[in-house]
């Protein structure tokens, strides 16, 4: 067996499962992954981050628009397979809405006159900015998104999400591990075996 394919399993082996981050204001989900991958291989000596870097697998679990910030789940390795849970699970905003003004993309543009925020909980194919839109045609004027923060993301909390100042091989494996103990005890989670089976 070649050296490439046993660094291959020990990084599927250390690094599998899911975890949450706070995304940050201003950048994409995909900008984020490929951020996480070079935080954990700046973990990585040198001579090996080529082999970490094909081996390593990373996705999320629903999209965050660029000027949306908040928790976002993060699947490594076999823990992919469970995003999806993430995708079609529960969420929970805040967001604050201006109303009097309109943007065609229903977000922030324009100077902000007052704030008052209001948490949503919602479920898969649900749009806070049309709900801010619809709400302002409601009022018979017209609004759209000052501000808008995910507090939850699935078992997911604030809490619970790793700042990006505190991605390290260490902090994403104990954050991996603490994760696969919240959805053992979550009756709606399931998280999958070393090889990639599912598991209650």
């Amino acid at each position: 067996m070649s050296v490439a394919i046993i660094i291959r399993a020990a990084v599927m082996s250390l690094l599998h499962g899911v975890f949450a981050v706070l995304k940050p204001k201003g950048i994409t989900c995909a900008e984020l992954g490929n951020k996480i991958k070079e935080l954990l291989l700046n973990d990585v000596p040198y001579e090996k981050q080529l082999w970490f870097s094909t081996a390593m697998r990373l996705g999320h679990g629903g999209t965050l628009d660029m000027n949306a910030y908040g928790v976002l789940a993060i699947g490594m390795g076999a823990g992919c397979k469970q995003l999806k849970q993430f995708l079609f699970g529960p969420k929970e905003y805040r967001c604050t809405a201006i109303l009097g003004i309109e943007t065609d993309t229903y977000n922030e543009t324009g100077n902000i006159t007052g704030k008052r925020p209001y948490e949503i909980k919602c479920g898969p194919g649900f749009y806070v900015r049309s709900l801010v839109h619809d709400l302002g045609r409601a009022l018979d004027t017209c609004s759209h998104i000052a501000d808008l923060e995910r507090t939850k993301h699935g078992i997911f909390t604030k809490a619970d999400a790793l700042d990006m100042s505190d991605i390290t091989m260490d902090n994403v494996r104990h954050a991996i591990s603490k994760a696969a103990q919240q959805c053992n005890r979550s009756s709606s989670f399931t998280s999958p075996n070393r090889d990639g089976h599912r598991s209650r």
